[in-house]
């Protein structure tokens, strides 16, 4: 029996390749596409998860104090300045932003319950305390230095601006 000649059959064997690499070109943007929609889904995720923590401890601390007159301090609320600069060496994820922000107002629930009127001396306290005060977030353990720009009592809410850096490892 003879081998049948390979000249005949090699505008198919071309063929049959380019369609080969076109659908493993396709696969690869396709799974790029559905890893990019992926990532964004669990970013939104995190943030409404941060979201409904933030509101159900608000409601916990609202109802501890609902008997308490306006001149209690009830909700603290942490905002993150780094984002908003355009330096994309000081800009967090989001992320890390929010694990920032867990951290940070951990911190400051030390004020509620306090009397808005009397808070004075204890801000000046917490600022010298909380301000430069490292904290190690994240799986890789990296540390940040946050830095208490301003604080802002609003009705019975506490505002606090904070910025953040990234220490350098040693």
């Amino acid at each position: 029996m003879r081998v049948p000649p390979f000249e005949r059959y090699r505008g198919f064997t071309r063929a049959a390749g380019c369609f080969l690499l076109g659908a493993v070109a396709g696969a690869a943007v396709l799974l790029s596409i559905s890893h990019d929609h992926l990532n964004a889904l669990h970013l939104t995720i995190d943030k409404l998860n941060t979201v409904i923590e933030e509101k159900n401890h608000d409601i916990t601390q609202l109802t501890e104090y609902k008997n308490e007159h306006n001149n209690v301090i009830k909700t603290v609320h942490v905002y993150v300045e780094n984002n908003r600069l355009k330096n994309s060496s000081s800009s967090l994820d989001l992320r890390t932003e929010l694990e920032l922000k867990k951290a940070v107002k951990k911190d400051f629930d030390i004020f509620l319950g306090r009397k808005v009127y009397e808070i004075g001396d204890d801000s000046r306290l917490a600022r010298t305390l909380l301000d430069n005060k490292v904290y190690t977030l994240g799986i890789d353990s990296k540390k940040y230095q946050i830095q208490v720009k301003t604080m802002l009592i609003v009705d019975t809410s506490l505002t606090v601006w904070v910025t953040a850096k990234m220490q350098p490892v040693l």
